[in-house]
Order: C-alpha cells, then sequence, then structure tokens
C-alpha cells in the first residue's frame, strides 16, 4: 500500500477495495459519498478496482451514506497503528537472564485509513482494522488493559513481512531485575509509536522496555524518528498519543498481565 496514491472520484463512479480481508466500496454521487464494507474469508494484498461493488448477505455490510458540502474529488487508503495496545502472544515463552538485552522483531497489523479529499477540506471517513481481531481485557477487574491479542512469531533478526497490511516492528527487551523474566504475553501500547516505509517494507519506531527493580516494575520508552532498517526511509504518520517524555510506565499491577507471572 504506497500512502502517497490518491484515486480519482467521478461522479456517478466509485472503487472497489480489497485489502487483508476487508472489502469496502466507495461512490459518489450528487454530493453524497455511499460507503459499504464488510470482511471476507481471505487474505489479500491491496487490490482497488474501479467500480467494483462490494457483495454479500445484507446483515454483514456496513452502508453509510456521508453528507459533502462540496464535491469529492479523490481519497486515499493510508496505513495506520491500531487505536488500542496490542496483547501479543509469542509462539513460545520469551526466557531473559539477569541483566541481559535483547532487541526482538514481530510483525503488527495495520488498520486501513480511507481519507476523502474536496477542493476544501479532507476528512477521515474510515479507520478499521484489515481483519477482525479479538478484543481482550488483561489483567485485574479493578486495572488492567483493554487490546487486541493475537499469537505472532517473535524474530531477532527482521524478515519478510506476510501478505497483507503489517509492519515491522522493534523492541528491546531489558532485564534491570536480579531474577530471570519469562515472558508469556506482552502488551504493546503501539499508540505512542509512529509509521515509516522504507522501500516496499513499513516500519514502526523505535522502542524499548525494561524491567526495574525487585518487583520488575516495566518502562516503556519510545524513540523518535526513523528506525533505521532501510535507507531513505519517510514518515508516514506519527502517534495516535505522545508520551510525556516519551517514556510511559506501567503500574506494578499490570506485571502479572503483561509477562504471565
Amino acid at each position: 500500500m504506497q500512502p502517497e496514491e490518491a484515486y480519482t472520484l467521478e461522479e456517478g463512479g466509485g472503487y472497489g477495495v480489497r485489502v487483508g480481508r476487508l472489502r469496502l466500496s466507495l461512490g459518489y454521487e450528487r454530493g453524497v459519498c455511499r460507503l459499504a464494507y464488510r470482511y471476507g474469508s481471505r487474505q489479500v494484498d491491496l487490490d482497488v478496482r474501479p467500480g467494483a461493488a462490494i457483495t454479500g448477505p445484507p446483515e454483514e455490510v456496513v452502508v453509510q451514506d456521508i453528507l459533502l458540502r462540496a464535491p469529492a474529488r479523490s481519497f486515499s487508503l493510508l496505513p495506520a497503528l491500531p487505536d488500542k495496545p496490542l496483547i501479543l502472544f509469542p509462539e513460545a515463552p520469551l526466557r531473559i537472564f539477569p541483566g541481559d538485552e535483547h532487541r526482538i522483531f514481530f510483525h503488527i497489523p495495520l488498520w486501513v485509513r480511507l481519507v476523502l479529499y474536496g477542493e476544501s477540506y479532507e476528512h477521515t471517513v474510515l479507520d478499521l482494522p484489515p481483519m477482525v481481531f479479538s478484543n481482550t481485557w488483561s489483567g485485574s477487574p479493578e486495572s488492567g488493559v483493554l487490546g487486541y491479542s493475537f499469537r505472532t512469531r517473535v524474530m531477532t533478526e527482521p524478515e519478510a513481512r506476510p501478505a497483507g497490511m503489517w509492519a515491522l516492528c522493534g523492541v528491546a527487551l531489558r532485564n534491570r531485575t536480579q531474577g530471570e523474566l519469562l515472558l508469556e504475553r506482552l502488551v504493546v501500547p503501539v499508540a505512542f509509536l509512529s509509521l515509516y516505509r522504507g522501500g516496499d517494507r513499513l516500519t514502526t519506531s523505535r522502542a524499548s522496555l525494561s524491567f526495574r527493580g525487585e518487583t520488575g516494575e516495566l518502562q516503556w520508552q519510545f524513540e523518535r524518528g526513523a528506525p533505521g532498517y532501510t535507507e531513505g526511509e519517510v514518515l508516514v504518520s506519527g502517534p495516535r498519543e505522545k508520551a510525556a517524555r516519551n517514556i510511559f510506565v506501567m503500574g506494578v499491577s499490570l506485571i502479572r498481565s503483561l509477562t504471565g507471572f
């Protein structure tokens, strides 16, 4: 998905879009932009075709008519980071010895952001995941995190992305405690990350997660700027939220839900 590409909208015309498992159609006529979407069963890369209407059972299709004060000229499909934390379950628990630091890589899903352009406006009309994820509460009833959970493969070197919309994320894990760590799950606050493009690869800004003290207090730190995995990386989108001093500290009450302790 090339974020700089814009598709021209003409009166009475429209497009069909497939990306991931998301299927959507967009058409414009007489000041109204009709948006329809549903989820399919097959994972695909980006496919945009003029005039392709969405099909499926009526109960599975969401339809909206967007009223516009001036004609719509074009639209873009932009990749964006998720709007909630990701609760990652590695294929196997990660064991880290005291004093060790390791940089791990994993692919995270990207959202589809549809931006509509007119002569005097720019509206985001859709911001959805390319597939359906489960909303999961991780933590105690009193204190926890609501996020999207999925199983992922953790790598020690960057590898090619799978089909669909994914970004490579690198996190440095630092064990500053006196004991071993066994990470069965990891909550990644992706809203504080930026998204970059280098060639045909999408990557996030760098981050680090430190475990400190006797209780293993968690401390996230988010770096500014491109991650530097490939040459010529350019910013696609900034963080959804900004962390004070680029540091976001998780409370001790969340340690069990984040690490599996």
